[in-house]
């Protein structure tokens, strides 16, 4: 754009720079490349006006066109050269209060760009139908909308749909609304936080932005439902952390189904010193000893329910107990040779497995590039 800008600069004045008298057609060629340039550069927010139009007509109604589909991003054209009359132009029509107050230029700003809305006229700025469009677009618009119409259920929920965070922006009554919430978190489940206490300890507001992403725990006043605590630790193990700091964390027999379910969570410092989420733990999988508190691992009880799910766990076992004779002789047992050995055995089941779905994968590959 830089060189076509050059380029029509060089049409208007080359020959001038050379000495030589201006031709008309080659100035009127000029202005209409640095006239392309001028809309290309704000091209992403002119809607229905193609270049050929703007080659024969240079006038003023096609600026003004150009500037209602642009009406946002005025500030945009400071990065073209203001030497040019085009450009100021089109600074002086978008700075005009009879284009703000166009319904058609505006609904049309809106509909490219929703923040276009705070340059609407006043009047504008409460008119519904421009706020859905505005919204629809951006969700961020409903904070730019008057305080009734973000107290308005169908401007809310065109926001929401957009960009679910827009909740924050709706009025204190519809952020209490379950239907409205449930909009918001289904397409971010981070707007949680910003749902009212009521919305938040509803079931099915909770299981909705849970389904969207594990993060949201951490804005829910409670968990109700185990299985849904479940499949949040699944996701990932940080969760448990999130659901032992909000508002009204699980029972302690929840958090050991969700142990068995996740040994993994004793990662999290507010379990791993809890007893009998360690020993759920270390009954899936062994190898979470290693995440309990060193008084924990010292603990006889909770090393041999370890080593009987996997023996090696003993490895992960404090130190000062670690090589006892007790606990060497329980590795050496007959029993714990078996289960190394039958680990040993899933382990090179699961290796094949994964090996054959690799070359199951290269080969559909191969084929579908000989197709």
């Amino acid at each position: 754009q830089a060189q076509q800008v050059e380029e029509g600069k060089q049409a208007v004045e080359g020959r001038e720079h050379e000495g030589e008298p201006e031709d008309q057609e080659d100035e009127e060629t000029g202005h209409r490349r640095l006239t392309i340039v001028v809309i290309s550069t704000i091209s992403s927010y002119i809607a229905g006006v193609a270049v050929a139009q703007v080659l024969e007509a240079m006038d003023e109604e096609s600026v003004q066109l150009a500037v209602a589909s642009c009406l946002a991003q005025v500030n945009y054209l400071d990065t073209v050269s203001a030497d040019y009359p085009l450009v100021e132009d089109v600074k002086s029509y978008s700075r005009r209060d009879e284009l703000r107050a166009v319904r058609p230029f505006v609904l049309e700003a809106v509909q490219t760009n929703g923040l276009a809305l705070r340059h609407a006229s006043p009047e504008l700025r409460e008119d519904k139908n421009i706020a859905i469009e505005a919204c629809k677009q951006n969700g961020d618009a409903l904070g730019l909308a008057s305080e009734d119409l973000r107290d308005t259920y169908s401007v809310a929920r065109a926001a929401v749909r957009q960009k679910g965070q827009a909740l924050r922006f709706a009025s204190d009554y519809l952020q209490s609304d379950p239907e409205l919430v449930i909009e918001a978190v289904q397409q971010d489940g981070l707007a949680l936080e910003f749902a009212q206490d009521g919305a938040r300890t509803d079931r099915k507001v909770v299981q909705a932005a849970l389904q969207q992403t594990w993060k949201a725990v951490r804005f829910a006043v409670q968990v109700q439902e185990t299985e849904t605590m479940k499949e949040v630790v699944r996701q990932d193990w940080r969760a448990a952390e999130d659901l032992c700091n909000i508002q009204q964390p699980p029972s302690q027999e929840q958090f050991e189904e969700v142990a068995a379910c996740n040994p993994q969570i004793l990662q999290a410092w507010q379990l791993r010193a809890n007893r009998g989420v360690v020993l759920a733990a270390v009954r899936a999988d062994g190898l979470a000893l290693r995440w309990a508190s060193p008084e924990l691992r010292a603990d006889a009880e909770v090393i041999e329910e370890a080593m009987s799910s996997n023996p090696d766990a003993l490895w992960e076992a404090h130190a000062s107990i670690r090589h006892s004779e007790a606990m060497r002789q329980l590795y050496t047992s007959g029993p714990m040779r078996t289960r190394r050995l039958r680990l040993r055995e899933e382990a090179e089941k699961r290796l094949a497995e994964e090996e054959a779905l690799d070359l199951d994968a290269i080969e559909h590959e191969d084929e579908q590039e000989e197709n």
